[in-house]
Order: C-alpha cells, then sequence, then structure tokens
C-alpha cells in the first residue's frame, strides 16, 4: 500500500473511532478533526501538498473538478465500508479538503431526539417541508431519517437532487432515484424540472440555494407533490425572510402568498454538546402552517411576531428553539450557559431559567 493511501487509511479510520463529524486537511499543517462540536488537532507530522493531492485524487475516485471550479463536493465510500462527503477548495492557490463522516445507517426519529411533529410532515400529502439550520446542525440527517420512514411505511416513488449524494435510502416497496448534480444532472434546476415529468410522490432537494430551485420547489408543491428540502437559515422567520429575498421585489409579496397557500412546516435545528457526555443532542424549533401562521407569512409587518404563535399558539406541535434549549436544560441534557448562548433571546432565556431556578440569580 502506498503511503498516502496508508495515510488516508489511517486517517479516516482514526476519525470513525473517535467519533469524529469533520476532517479538515491542509498543507503544511497536521490535520484537525471535530469531535462533539470541538475541534481537535491531531498529533503527527504535517501534511504536504503532495499528501493533500494524493488524498484528493483517492477520495474523489477518478472524478476532478468541473473546469475552472475553485471548489466542489462528492462523496466516496472508503476501502472498510465507512461514507463520507469530501469538500474541496482552493486556498493559498493550492487544493485542501474537508471530509465528513455519514452514518452507515440512517438514524431514527428517536435516537435523534426528533420532535413529534416529523411524523406529521413526513406524512405523503403535498406541500413543502423546510428543513433548516447552520452547516453541520443535521439537516441532512434529519431530512433522510424522514424520507427512509416513508419510503418503508409506504410505497412511493422518491426522487431526489443532491449535491453530492450522501446517504442512500434502502427500501423494497419504494422506487427510489437519487441524482447528483455534476454526475447524474448539470443542475440543482436541470434535476428537478426532469423530475417533475417522472411521476414523482415526493422530491428531496438537497438545498434550496437561489430563485431557480425555489421556484422547482413551490410549483411543485403547488402542483400536488410532496416537497423536503433544506436551507441554510436559523430560525422559521429567518426562512420566510430568506425565501422571499431569493425573489424580485415586484414578486415578493406574490411569493409570500405562495410559500402561504402551500408550506407544510419548518423544522429548524442545530446540534450542542451534550452535559457531562460525549455526543450531540438536538435543539429545535418547530412551526406548522395554520391559518394563524399563514396570516404572518403573507404580512412581513407581522412577521416578528411568528415566535410567539410558536409559543402560544396552543399547537402542541410547534415550539419555539428557546422553549426546547429550556426544556434541554431542564431534562439536564445541556449546559443553561451553552443553552443561553445558543437562545433567539438569550436576556429572555436567562431570565426564565432563573426563574425556575435552573441558573443563579
Amino acid at each position: 500500500m502506498s503511503s498516502p493511501a496508508l495515510l488516508l487509511q489511517k486517517l479516516l479510520a482514526g476519525a470513525a473511532g473517535a467519533g469524529a463529524s469533520d476532517i479538515h486537511l491542509r498543507a503544511n499543517q497536521q490535520p484537525f478533526v471535530r469531535i462533539d462540536g470541538h475541534l481537535s488537532r491531531v498529533n503527527g507530522v504535517a501534511l504536504t501538498q503532495a499528501d493533500i493531492d494524493a488524498i484528493l485524487a483517492a477520495t474523489a475516485q477518478g472524478r476532478s473538478a468541473p473546469a475552472g471550479a475553485t471548489e466542489w463536493e462528492y462523496s466516496f465510500d472508503a476501502s472498510d465500508g465507512r461514507r463520507f462527503r469530501g469538500h474541496a477548495f482552493r486556498e493559498n492557490g493550492r487544493w485542501a479538503v474537508a471530509l465528513r463522516l455519514i452514518p452507515a445507517t440512517v438514524p431514527g426519529f428517536t435516537e435523534l431526539r426528533l420532535p413529534v411533529a416529523v411524523k406529521q410532515l413526513v406524512e405523503k400529502a403535498p406541500g413543502l417541508t423546510l428543513i433548516t439550520g447552520p452547516t453541520g446542525s443535521g439537516k441532512t440527517t434529519t431530512a433522510f431519517s424522514m424520507l427512509q420512514h416513508i419510503c418503508t411505511a409506504q410505497s412511493i416513488h422518491l426522487i431526489t437532487i443532491e449535491d453530492p449524494v450522501e446517504f442512500h435510502v434502502n427500501a423494497a416497496n419504494s422506487c427510489v432515484a437519487q441524482r447528483e448534480v455534476g454526475r447524474d444532472t448539470p443542475t440543482y434546476e436541470a434535476g428537478l424540472k426532469g423530475a417533475m415529468r417522472e411521476d414523482p410522490d415526493l422530491l428531496f432537494i438537497g438545498e434550496i440555494r437561489d430563485r431557480p430551485s425555489l421556484e422547482v420547489a413551490l410549483h411543485a408543491s403547488e402542483t400536488g407533490h410532496g416537497v423536503i428540502a433544506t436551507i441554510h437559515t436559523q430560525t422559521a422567520v429567518h426562512t420566510i425572510q430568506r425565501l422571499v429575498a431569493m425573489m424580485p421585489a415586484e414578486e415578493q409579496p406574490a411569493t409570500r402568498e405562495r410559500l402561504a397557500d402551500c408550506m407544510r412546516g419548518i423544522i429548524s435545528q442545530r446540534l450542542l454538546p451534550r452535559k457531562k457526555g460525549r455526543g450531540r443532542v438536538l435543539a429545535s424549533e418547530v412551526c406548522m402552517n395554520n391559518h394563524s401562521v399563514r396570516e404572518v407569512v403573507r404580512d412581513p409587518a407581522r412577521l416578528r411576531g411568528m415566535v410567539q404563535l410558536l409559543e402560544r399558539g396552543g399547537d402542541r406541535l410547534m415550539h419555539s428553539l428557546d422553549q426546547d434549549l429550556t426544556n434541554l436544560v431542564r431534562e439536564g441534557v445541556v449546559e443553561p450557559e451553552l443553552a443561553i448562548g445558543n437562545a433567539t433571546s438569550p436576556t429572555d432565556l436567562r431570565r426564565n431559567l432563573t426563574l425556575a431556578g435552573l441558573v443563579a440569580a
């Protein structure tokens, strides 16, 4: 076995054994790994640019960057069966690599601590379901837990458009097509337009990134298809604001109307380190579309009031991020100061935790 291949094997096996989620490789630096949200340097010699180039060639498995690209993504299966997502990018005029470990199996709802609303949102029904959160918050894992569940429970035709394909959906009673941007379709837009002609029951969009992908997601939802998609936003309010902002100013009122009519729900999430233990725990916010939510989505002046709807709307499926953080502190799962640091309203959360006797006055 060549030295770069042996180095790669040791890196991947060591990171997986330590429970790392990500590996960061730069020329003239030792590797870094992220474990339970914390970044640590790996002891050993610094990697050379030749090492990086060899690792990139081995993990890309014959694929190369699109012409003129300065960054690109791919997925690969290591020799021991572990699956990774790779992201190659240019820095200081040379290639660097970030690798993310993909679990071998799709975790279930209970294992992920998903909110009870997912059981309703995953039902075969038309409309748009959005899973949001920052990078590394487990959006794709949540999405595929939902997809695996419905494909196992029912017989459906699922089409995914991803960049790259990460999890594989395994369900014998469903027809599943997972298409990768750059490999199976040139762009998200082209893949989504093609999917509309392929009789899907459910579409999964790896990420709504721009106006074209949003347009197709809205059109699919409006024409009787179920759509699950991810987007990089922090909360339900931020999600609506960003989607509307993708459209030209003259189309934004109509976009609010379309979202109000076709949206089924929004799950916003982030992963926090567990208190005095290994692993991370999911903190979530859930917005289910009902009459009150639709009226708020339609009126930008009332959008800020959505948080109050989530907290006081009387819908047992809905809750704000700060409500879930309070529960995590009460259950002893998350440190109070960590919860406060991740809150939408840190001052209010600190006051509520103080009144509940969960933090010192």
